[in-house]
């Protein structure tokens, strides 16, 4: 078989680039690292996961210099996952210039997009989660190289761009070679663009277990079930509509009838408020929260903004959960070179529920006969957004089971008639024995 000319030289760019700077890179620095990401699951209203995905045209817009997998978070590679990973980032703080590479892991899934340029496996080792790994040299953020970081447009690239508003974040260059040129959404080729940034970007999806479920049993108190080897021990509730924002913060567990138990806590909301007021409220509090937990102001601030339009605006009901540092540790591995002196990781768990008054009525608009346009206002009225094709998911499940509990049901009185047949049987007999004449 003959070898490829074009990825031989690509090969052995790699390699180089890979021997030069492992030559260049001590085994530790005195150096700071900091990441925040989040993970978004789901609920049923029974506290069950659900297989959920975005159709690509519904995908939170990243700017088009963004790295893609073969199929993207919305594609079939990530169909069957319950967990997405959304917009970790790094951000470095040196004392001088150096050279790094980083590695990055999601156990039991994919990561899907990245920037800037990573190595990724070219083979695929069954049982092996695929890692992403960056090479290069982090240099001072006022450096005249930050004019050539990519730009992002208003309308791709909002949710990225708000990441990146952490001026003291020293710049990420790329030692890679320059990826080759992929096509836009408009089928034109991508410019070659500098794989430089203040951060490294990276997310996913996975079928992962959080150390945390939501459920509910009347959409009027709601039930948090914990984990005790991975304890989570602070969350926020936020539960918006037309009306506005109803949020409360928990601090926690109630205390268990059997240590055997898991821990567990069951809360109401509050009374709705304006989101006037509401948002400027939850969004300090959730800032000074996220310091606390070891970000920078800074950083916080970045992360709230990110993703403030989809936490405070999409209409449902969720708990925001500070995920605990070993979960972090075994779900996304990171590996560092040289290794930091400090390294702060923090991840905010969004556990979305589908409450009872939106399965039912899902439910009731899938059984309706009516014609597709005339059930789109009521299909509007749920607001389910992005988690349309998860709550069908949802109803699918919710039949499945009520035709399970229907046959069951047929099947428990079809057994109770033959035991009642028989014993009627015998006591006809008996009683034609005691009429009848002997023989």
């Amino acid at each position: 078989m003959k070898t490829n000319p074009v990825i031989l030289v690509k090969v052995m760019a790699v390699s180089m680039a890979l021997a030069a700077l492992s030559s260049a890179i001590p085994l530790r620095a005195e150096f700071t690292v900091h990441e925040w990401g989040t993970f978004t699951v789901l609920h049923g209203s029974d506290g069950q996961p659900i297989r959920w995905y975005q159709p690509f045209q519904d995908l939170s817009s990243l700017p088009e210099f963004v790295h893609t997998g073969m199929f993207g978070k919305g594609g079939p590679d990530i169909q069957g996952f319950t967990a997405r990973m959304e917009t970790p980032v790094l951000y470095f703080y040196p004392e001088k210039e150096m050279n790094i590479s980083v590695q990055a892991w999601l156990n039991g899934g994919a990561l899907t997009e990245w920037f800037p340029n990573a190595l990724r496996p070219t083979v695929m080792i069954p049982g092996n989660s695929p890692s992403l790994q960056w090479i290069g040299r982090l240099i001072p953020p006022n450096s005249i190289l930050a004019t050539q970081i990519p730009r992002t447009s208003d309308t791709a690239g909002r949710h990225y761009e708000a990441a990146r508003a952490v001026p003291s974040a020293w710049l990420f260059q790329s030692n890679l070679p320059q990826p080759p040129p992929r096509p836009t959404a408009s089928g034109a080729s991508q410019p070659a663009v500098p794989q430089l940034d203040r951060l490294i970007f990276y997310r996913g999806g996975a079928n992962v277990g959080l150390p945390v479920t939501l459920s509910t049993l009347d959409d009027r108190s709601f039930n948090l079930t914990g984990s005790r080897e991975q304890l989570v021990r602070t969350f926020f509730a936020v539960q918006t509509s037309l009306q506005g924002i109803a949020w409360t913060r928990l601090e926690g567990w109630d205390t268990p009838k059997d240590d055997r138990m898991p821990p567990t806590k069951t809360f109401n909301f509050p009374e709705v408020t304006a989101r006037e007021t509401a948002v400027p409220a939850l969004r300090k509090t959730l800032v000074e929260t996220l310091t606390k937990e070891g970000l920078s102001p800074d950083e916080a601030a970045a992360m709230v903004e990110t993703w403030h339009d989809l936490w405070f605006g999409e209409t449902g009901t969720r708990v925001l959960a500070i995920l605990p540092d070993s979960w972090i540790a075994q779900s996304v591995p990171l590996s560092i070179e040289p290794t930091p002196a400090s390294l702060k990781r923090v991840y905010v768990a969004r556990l979305e529920i589908l409450t009872k008054a939106r399965e039912n009525g899902l439910l009731e608009l899938l059984a309706d006969q009516s014609s597709p346009k005339e059930a789109v206002p009521r299909l509007n009225a749920l607001a389910l957004g992005r988690f349309t094709a998860g709550a069908v998911e949802r109803a699918q499940q919710l039949q499945t089971n009520s035709n399970r509990v229907r046959l069951a049901q047929i099947t428990a009185a079809q057994r109770a008639e033959e035991k009642v047949a028989p014993a009627t049987a015998h006591a006809f007999a008996a009683e034609r024995a005691l009429v009848s004449p002997a023989p």
